[in-house]
């Protein structure tokens, strides 16, 4: 799946830089999905990157940067 992530953003990241959608952070996409000419664009592997995770920006589990609670489930302890 990795290579396909990388061909997807590999097709899409110029139109996202010129469209500048509100999502669209480069610094959250780890440098090896990044094509090489952007990468090297970008600072190289030397880059500013952002502490959050992918998953903390979209709203996954540990959403810290997003504000929201964590949506992992908990167990529960059952009375008995």
């Amino acid at each position: 799946m990795h290579e396909q992530v990388k061909d997807w953003v590999t097709a899409n990241i110029d139109r996202w830089k010129e469209d500048k959608p509100d999502w669209f952070k480069i610094e959250m996409i780890p440098d090896d999905l990044l094509p090489e000419i952007v990468l090297e664009a970008e600072g190289g592997h030397n880059r500013k990157r952002s502490t959050a995770s992918i998953r903390e920006y979209i709203g996954g589990v540990g959403s810290a940067v997003s504000g929201q609670q964590s949506r992992r489930v908990q167990p529960q302890e059952q009375e008995q």
